[in-house]
């Protein structure tokens, strides 16, 4: 649907710029969460079946505590901005069943705020030297997997994706 505007003044033009650019860069975040997310099911998830707890996902687990910074694009002037940030705080810890943490393994029964970097660069340690599969020890770096996806053109192909269903003409120049 069409959205058509009558721009009598420089304020009107910019209100309707912003609101469209704000619109646009808010569905184009959505897509990075989602390639994001997509980049730990492959590269944390799917990299080795657990034979000690159930993952959490979505529900409690790495893959659930990525979101956007803000429900919608920050404005601010003529800047319109919007990022994607981690929320440990949304992970469940269960130490006693090693689930984000383990009772007298570690220093900490909580490594909620460290998973990410214990993770992406295989920093588990000896402690778990027991278990059959070790391939958890290996390094998982689904970050640099993400970036090197958005330095790979992605964001532009987004961009141009999201122009052209808005009828809005993209110039790559």
């Amino acid at each position: 649907m069409a959205i058509t505007y009558l721009i009598d003044n420089d304020d009107l033009m910019t209100y309707a710029l912003t609101k469209e650019m704000t619109s646009i860069i808010d569905s184009i975040m959505d897509k990075l969460l989602i390639e994001l997310k997509k980049q730990i099911q492959e590269i944390v998830y799917n990299a080795y079946i657990p034979k000690v707890y159930d993952r959490q996902g979505e529900q409690g687990g790495l893959l659930g505590e990525w979101i956007k910074t803000s429900e919608k694009p920050v404005i601010n002037g003529n800047i319109i901005s919007s990022g994607i940030e981690e929320m440990p705080d949304w992970m469940v810890v269960d130490s006693e069943n090693f689930i984000h943490g383990s009772v007298g393994l570690w220093v900490m029964d909580d490594i909620r705020e460290l998973l990410t970097e214990i993770i992406t660069e295989g920093k588990t340690g000896s402690h778990f030297d027991f278990a059959q599969d070790l391939s958890f020890k290996e390094p998982r770096d689904f970050w640099q997997a993400f970036i090197n996806l958005l330095d790979s053109g992605k964001i532009e192909e987004l961009i141009e994706k999201e122009f052209n269903s808005r009828n809005i003409v993209y110039d790559k120049s």
